[in-house]
């Protein structure tokens, strides 16, 4: 007995049991609350992988796209090859600006540079810049001597070294033409896509309404309502009196025709050469 209050047997054993039962339902508390915290810890652990997994995944994405990309802006060039600069523009100005537009790569290879040579070269890289080409390569071959030149000044060697290079998926040049030298133009550019191997495709573009009365060959229509003014102002840079010049109502003349061809309102057409 002590002082105070007295605890009997069947009291201790009760307050044992309490002890042992609230001890219970703390451990399973802690446990269940172990259970809990289990749980977050995998969902957090689960979000993280799948988390980890769409970064990788995107990744994967962003590289094969990278992959294609690449791909595909290295085969990206085309490359317009004429006799004189403004038959670039007036057969293929609006193609390429919209080419150009699109991200492709547009090149530009002139073989005659005409009279005043420095003047016709400043003006064909200016009208070049206009339609959003990226290089203009002259060969400042003599205008009446255009086949002799091509010979003398070993121009085949670097014309084939610049098509082997740039390996472009479209090639437009001279066809089915009057002038003497736009079609020499044209079979030495046939000549070289042959020797080459290169599997890219050669279209002839039209300087004038006439040269679309072939029907024949497979055709490229290029939709150029977006670009024909882009064109013009091109044009206008070899002749600043184009409105009153007989070159810019023939291109006005060949563009819409081509345009009421293929129901648009500007369009520009090409032959399939190869």
């Amino acid at each position: 007995m002590f002082c105070g209050a007295t605890i009997t047997g069947a009291e201790s054993a009760t307050r044992a049991d309490a002890g042992h039962n609230w001890m219970w339902i703390t451990s399973s508390l802690c446990g269940l609350e172990s259970i809990h915290l289990t749980k977050i810890i995998y969902a957090v652990y689960a979000k993280t992988v799948m988390l980890r997994k769409r970064i990788l995944s995107g990744n994967t994405l962003v590289k094969r796209f990278k992959s294609a990309y690449l791909r595909n802006s290295s085969m990206a060039t085309v490359i317009a090859i004429a006799a004189h600069a403004e038959d670039i523009i007036t057969g293929a100005g609006g193609t390429l600006a919209k080419y150009a537009a699109e991200g492709r790569q547009v090149q530009t290879i002139i073989f005659a540079a005409g009279e005043n040579p420095r003047k016709k070269i400043k003006k064909s890289i200016k009208a070049d810049q206009l339609i959003g080409g990226s290089t203009v390569t002259h060969f400042s071959l003599r205008p009446g001597h255009l086949q002799e030149d091509f010979h003398k000044k070993h121009v085949r060697s670097r014309l084939l070294a610049l098509l082997e290079r740039e390996n472009p998926e479209k090639i437009f040049t001279h066809g089915f033409e009057f002038d003497g030298e736009h079609r020499a133009v044209s079979r030495i550019v046939l000549d070289l896509v042959r020797e080459s191997g290169m599997q890219c495709e050669v279209y002839a573009f039209a300087t004038s309404p006439i040269t679309l009365l072939k029907k024949n060959l497979p055709q490229l229509v290029v939709d150029t309502t977006k670009t024909f003014t882009t064109k013009v102002k091109a044009a206008l840079v070899h002749n600043q009196h184009l409105p009153t010049n007989l070159l810019f109502w023939k291109l006005l003349a060949k563009d819409r025709l081509c345009g009421l061809v293929s129901r648009t309102k500007y369009a520009e057409l090409f032959y399939r050469l190869n």
